[in-house]
């Protein structure tokens, strides 16, 4: 079953949309997920263990799943909150296949190296075509021109991995082309919807990838591997979402930190990669620039969203609005498949989940970085895996990306292997193997 769940990781990011009906799209990735798991049970039942173990970052899953269905009794449109309540119930699962089948409760130190490897290799192999295909589409564009590229990729690429339905959604609501300083650019997206999620999904992997590369001795062909961290960088550049931005110099910053005293002169090249968002030459120093500009449209559009946000929580502090319920709340005549959100991860738990869903999101998010950053000891493993969730949480500020499968599978794969990790340095064991600061 690990060769399985290895395969399905490395299948991540190319999952393909089914489409059994009209009007109706089903990622492929969470159909798989069910599959396995269901086998997995299945197996757990017919080895006599009827329960596996739960730590705490699975019962703040389970309790986030509470938590939404209680909400659905406010909710205006209840099959809106289901539907969405069985999105998470189809991926939350991954983040049990991988803690339990992969890091296993038996897991020592030496394994947890070993198999955190294997996990590296399928993330990142993943990733490896991903950038480049994000890549060649964003420089493309130079060649054959905007519209040509555009429309390849809206006709041929988009409604594979997306659907038709929702694809039909994105074109109309698109966000897929920027203008800098008076020119337009294709942003970079390469199989994902738009170019938000495609940093989100380099931007979380950028620190892993670097602490990958620092921990194991590559050789062979596997050396390519050390060509990932710049095309995750680069490909986060051409995305333009000042979001990632912020996500990639903030998660940089703190990795640099980290790492300074082990790897000096790694953290070194990480701050000054950071420079290519200061020196004002480049479309990419620009585009950060004007995320600072709150006289620039869609600035004072996402503040007055945010004030709108805050309004509805402050009139559904406990209960929320209802899983999936938000949008209605904003437009009352207004289709399932819609592009209204917070534009702020924090704000879209808060307004429909209320309270309780919100304070889970930040137990679990201080229990990480408890056990992870507050130790005499950062563990160079530690500090890529702070690095990826301050990307994640620092680009949540501006983006909700939890609906996104490909996104949200990556979390619970980075959850499952940070559980692992927090569980084998309880037990006290020698991590060094991995690297210490």
């Amino acid at each position: 079953m690990i060769t399985w769940l290895l395969i399905l990781i490395v299948y991540l990011p190319f999952q393909i949309a089914f489409n059994p009906v009209e009007g109706i799209d089903l990622s492929s990735l969470r159909v798989f997920i069910i599959l396995f798991f269901l086998v997995f049970l299945i197996k757990q039942l017919k080895n006599k263990r009827f329960f596996f173990e739960i730590d705490f970052i699975g019962l703040c899953l389970i309790a986030f799943l509470l938590v939404s269905f209680v909400s659905l009794f406010n909710a205006e449109n209840i099959i809106w909150g289901l539907r969405k309540l069985v999105y998470f119930f189809s991926i939350f699962p991954l983040y049990f296949l991988v803690r339990y089948i992969i890091f296993n409760s038996k897991l020592s130190a030496n394994n947890f190296n070993r198999k955190f490897k294997k996990v590296g290799l399928a993330l990142l192999g993943s990733s490896f075509f991903i950038s480049l295909i994000g890549l060649f589409q964003f420089f493309s564009q130079f060649i054959f021109g905007i519209k040509k590229v555009y429309n390849f990729f809206a006709i041929n690429i988009l409604p594979v991995f997306s659907g038709i339905s929702f694809s039909s959604v994105v074109l109309t609501y698109q966000s897929w082309l920027v203008n800098v300083n008076g020119k337009d650019f294709l942003r970079a997206i390469s199989v994902f919807p738009d170019s938000h999620m495609l940093s989100f999904y380099c931007g979380m992997l950028l620190p892993l990838s670097i602490i990958f590369v620092l921990i194991y001795r590559l050789s062979g062909f596997y050396r390519l591997f050390f060509l990932i961290p710049f095309l995750l960088f680069f490909t986060t550049l051409t995305t333009f979402s000042r979001g990632g931005y912020f996500g990639v110099i903030i998660s940089l910053i703190l990795l640099s930190v980290l790492l300074f005293n082990s790897y000096r002169k790694t953290a070194v090249v990480i701050l000054l990669s950071l420079l290519i968002f200061i020196v004002p030459i480049t479309p990419f120093s620009l585009r950060f620039y004007s995320a600072f500009d709150l006289s620039e449209h869609s600035n004072l559009e996402r503040i007055k969203i945010w004030e709108k946000s805050l309004d509805i929580i402050g009139k559904n502090i406990f209960t929320g609005t209802g899983l999936g319920n938000y949008s209605l709340n904003i437009v009352s005549d207004i289709n399932y498949r819609n592009p209204i959100t917070s534009h702020n991860l924090y704000l879209d738990i808060f307004s429909e989940t209320g309270i309780l869903g919100f304070a889970i999101l930040l137990i679990l998010g201080f229990w990480i970085f408890k056990n992870l950053l507050f130790k005499e000891k950062i563990n160079v493993f530690a500090a890529g895996v702070i690095s990826s969730f301050a990307y994640f949480l620092s680009h949540s500020f501006f983006e909700t990306s939890i609906y996104n499968p490909v996104i949200l599978g990556l979390i619970m794969i980075i959850l499952a292997i940070t559980s692992a990790y927090i569980s084998i340095c309880g037990l006290r064991t020698n991590i060094n193997s991995l690297g210490a600061r």
